[in-house]
């Protein structure tokens, strides 16, 4: 496995442990109380959570996904030059 998409795995489950640590210590230390709480917060949160979540997965599918493949297409066969070298002879980058 590459190294760099190894570290990308460890801290996306470092990051989802810590989520779930936040809500035991949240559960923990919440006090106690007597009067109901108020479930509209409760369908407010979790509604903008999912959306989130959705919106997250979709940018990623939108912009990610076609970046990463431009890339890859950009930096294969054509040898070890540069990009800027594969440009139109009168466009220089630099």
């Amino acid at each position: 496995m590459d190294p760099a998409l190894r570290v990308v795995k460890l801290i996306r489950i470092a990051m989802l442990a810590s989520v779930v640590l936040y809500v035991f210590i949240a559960e923990m230390a919440a006090p106690k109380s007597a009067a109901p709480p108020n479930l509209m917060i409760f369908y407010v949160l979790t509604f903008m959570a999912i959306v989130s979540v959705i919106l997250i997965t979709g940018l990623r599918r939108f912009w990610i996904i076609p970046a990463t493949t431009a890339a890859s297409v950009a930096t294969s066969g054509y040898g070890d030059q540069p990009l800027a070298h594969r440009l139109h002879p009168r466009i220089r980058l630099f």
